[in-house]
């Protein structure tokens, strides 16, 4: 998946790959990845890509 803001640290990039494997996993649900994805939209308003 790779890095898709510019500021994300190591610990981030970690935790957005478990997130998305979680995910595919089906062990989280579109409602908490969207919840996770407005977090970081919160925290990165004009970096994200």
């Amino acid at each position: 998946m790779g890095l898709f803001w510019k500021q994300a640290t190591n610990k981030e990039e970690a935790n957005f790959q478990k997130i998305i494997a979680q995910y595919q996993a089906g062990e989280i649900t579109v409602r908490q990845l969207r919840q996770f994805f407005k977090r970081l939209l919160k925290k990165y308003p004009h970096d994200y890509l």
